[in-house]
């Protein structure tokens, strides 16, 4: 029998040499207070919380003396050392030698750290594995008896009014209602919020009625999602889904033009097509090709229809957890309307399809009205892309029709938010180790979040937390600053998760907090401002380096305008800080495979190494190595002689951009298919490059290819 517990945890207790189902409590006068009942008379074994009775020990016991309930207080432990005190009892911890008092005191177990040892321990927490449940915790609608008091679900905190506690979830008792937040009932028959089932939104031109949005003004139809007139409406001329390629519909007729698409519309063109192989503009002489509403039956005037279709964030392999009303998914509308594109999911570099890389939007593929995007890999690991509508984003407008946003950085009109449910979803690292696992990092539900989906620029708005600056650690969009958003480690890859704002370039988006910036490292951010080649040497190097004002493990990047000595003259992103102490500027290296990362093998100071692999250097042919090299090795504040070392030159890339290059004689000396060329004036030391001019920048067994009209190739075998 071992010693028994009912106060607030963390002290230290006298161990009975008699054992004893109470423990005492040393108070600084010398007296030792009996902290619990001992237990019934009925005999050993009676735990206070468990069986009700009465102890044989008066309301203290004598000092060096703890209570067993069926004698009364006895004599705890003597003991010379901490090893008399060691015993097999799986409900005493840190046991040890008094030296004041010569008597062994030990620790409550306390699993899970609420200041409550378990029932089995004489304590009254019913699950010591969980710290919020215990004689302290707060009932909830769980099927869990979360205050111990030995009934489940008795008087729930979390069910709202007009609902009750039913098998562990909260439902609400009047009919038509449902429970879709956690703080009320909403009637599913006319909210519009939350029409015919939870999180179904109506759009700004409906209202709901009888669980069903319908158009409220007059001469509107409902096509799709969107009320639209039928007279009028270009894209729904006197019917849904027929499309005035004149852009021009009246009286619901189509003006100049016949209604419908050409012949043959919706079928995907083959790879031969006279349009796509003459390189003819797809919109070239007629409205934009790229997002207009489209059915699947109308098809587009050129181009593929990608259909509106139901669908749901979360599904049954990906619940969403935590979800009001005990759902597991959202219902969503994908493509509202049916959306018009010239490319739907086409490999880079086949034919038709557009280029996300190209110099100008012009030339990407799309057409002037449209935008190229990478839009994942196919099934054998190709990218593939998708041409959208062009746009120019703005703060508080949108120049995209319903049911799209102008997304920050793309450019480009793609779907909104359709829901604030959907807002408060974010993906929760359940295991704490960085990396997605499925099956284990759920979707979740935040309650804490107040993002609402404005349905004005189709994006999430967030209050943000207050004092949040760009830069904090984070893992959910709550956390951040007003209308920011948290590139968690999950989801990003930055380490610890990164507070962020896209879109700071716009009036009304500007980055909160001092030592915040809005620097653009392919689309404008709000980052932790730093100052470039600041930190001490010390932290220059080695995994645990940083640039100053930065985390650990983030680089501070030069905003490319500001010289050295200005504050803020570039922002922390994540850096490449690793193991790597000795320069190896011009050494080859590879990834190995799709979990292998390369710059792990190149010397990193700053952050700022980098192994440039035949993917990252592009051109054809591919190169059959990638090499180490050091970017921005000419940024200001930073010596040059430490990146790229004695045997290594600093190389102007064009506008802003540098990198170390090894020094070369000969190609020999160089990585395979690499060249030793010419890099700056032809007194200087040559270095190996990518690109040759001349057989002579080869090895023996190469040669310099030069595709026509350019200056430049690429070695390649004889």
């Amino acid at each position: 029998m071992r010693p028994s517990w009912d106060g607030d945890g963390g002290d230290t207790v006298t161990k009975s040499e008699t054992s004893c189902c109470g423990f005492s409590i040393v108070l600084a006068v010398g007296v030792v207070v009996l902290a619990a009942s001992c237990g019934g008379r009925e005999g050993r074994g009676v735990r206070p919380g468990v069986d009700a009775g009465t102890s044989a020990c008066p309301l203290t016991c004598p000092m060096g003396t703890t209570c067993d309930p069926t004698v009364g207080c006895v004599g705890s432990s003597a003991c010379a050392t901490s090893s008399d005190c060691v015993d097999t009892d799986a409900c005493t911890e840190t046991e040890r030698c008094d030296p004041a008092s010569r008597r062994c005191v030990y620790s409550p177990l306390d699993g899970d750290g609420d200041g409550e040892p378990p029932v089995v321990c004489g304590g009254r927490d019913c699950d010591d594995a969980d710290p919020s449940v215990g004689t302290r915790g707060t009932e909830s609608c769980d099927l869990r008896d979360n205050d111990c008091d030995g009934v489940v679900d008795d008087e729930p905190t979390d069910c709202p009014a007009g609902s009750r506690c039913t098998a562990g979830a909260c439902e609400c008792t009047t009919p038509g209602f449902e429970l879709c937040s956690f703080d009320a009932c909403a009637d599913t028959r006319s909210d519009p919020e939350n029409c015919g089932s939870c999180f179904r939104r109506c759009d700004s031109t409906t209202t709901c009625v009888a669980g069903e949005c319908v158009c409220s003004g007059a001469g509107l139809t409902l096509c799709g999602t969107t009320c639209v007139d039928l007279s009028s409406d270009p894209s729904h001329c006197g019917s849904c889904g027929t499309f005035c390629s004149s852009g021009s519909c009246a009286t619901g007729v189509c003006d100049g033009f016949d209604a419908g698409p050409p012949p043959d519309a919706g079928a995907r063109p083959d790879a031969g097509s006279v349009l796509r192989d003459a390189g003819v503009r797809v919109d070239a002489g007629a409205p934009c090709a790229q997002g207009v509403p489209c059915t699947p039956d109308r098809g587009c005037s050129i181009g593929e229809c990608i259909a509106e279709t139901a669908g749901t964030i979360g599904d049954a392999t990906d619940p969403i957890s935590g979800l009001p009303g005990g759902a597991t998914t959202i219902p969503t509308t994908n493509w509202v309307g049916g959306y018009c594109t010239t490319d739907l999911a086409l490999p880079v570099g086949t034919a038709g399809a557009c280029d996300p890389d190209a110099p100008t939007d012009v030339d990407d593929g799309c057409g002037t009205c449209g935008q190229c995007a990478a839009a994942g890999e196919d099934a054998s690991g190709r990218t593939v892309t998708l041409c959208l509508a062009a746009c120019t984003p703005a703060a508080t407008t949108n120049p995209c029709r319903a049911g799209y946003t102008c997304q920050f950085g793309l450019d480009a009109c793609v779907p909104g938010c359709g829901s604030d449910t959907e807002c408060r979803v974010y993906r929760r690292d359940n295991n704490a180790n960085g990396i997605y696992d499925p099956g284990v990092d759920l979707l979740t539900y935040d309650p804490l979040s107040s993002a609402t989906c404005n349905m004005t620029t189709g994006r999430c708005d967030q209050p943000g937390a207050v004092g949040a600056v760009a830069g904090i650690a984070c893992t959910r969009d709550a956390q951040c600053e007003a209308n920011g958003e948290c590139f968690a480690e999950i989801a990003y890859g930055w380490d610890g998760g990164y507070c962020t704002k896209r879109g700071c370039d716009l009036v009304g988006r500007a980055c909160a907090g001092a030592g915040s910036v809005c620097q653009d490292i392919g689309v404008p951010l709000c980052l932790r401002g730093c100052d470039v080649g600041a930190e001490p040497v010390a932290d220059r190097l080695g995994v645990a380096g940083h640039g100053a004002g930065c985390r650990a493990g983030y680089k501070c990047l030069w905003n490319e305008i500001d010289g050295a000595g200005v504050p803020n003259n570039g922002a922390c992103i994540p850096g490449n800080y690793n193991a790597i102490v000795t320069n190896n500027v011009g050494a080859a290296c590879n990834s190995t495979g799709p979990t292998d990362d390369p710059d792990a093998r190149c010397y990193s100071p700053f952050g700022y190494g980098r192994c440039l692999t035949p993917a990252l250097w592009g051109g054809t042919p591919a190169l059959p190595s990638g090499m180490c090299t050091i970017l921005n090795c000419a940024a200001p504040g930073i010596d040059t002689a430490m990146p790229c070392g004695p045997s290594g030159q600093c190389v102007s890339l064009g506008g802003t951009l540098t990198a170390c290059f090894a020094n070369c004689t000969t190609a020999a000396t160089c990585p395979t298919g690499y060249a030793c060329g010419e890099v700056g004036l032809p007194t200087d030391p040559h270095a190996c490059v990518p690109n040759c001019a001349a057989d002579g920048d080869c090895t023996v067994d190469r040669r310099c290819q030069i595709p026509v009209g350019e200056l430049v190739g690429r070695c390649v075998l004889r």
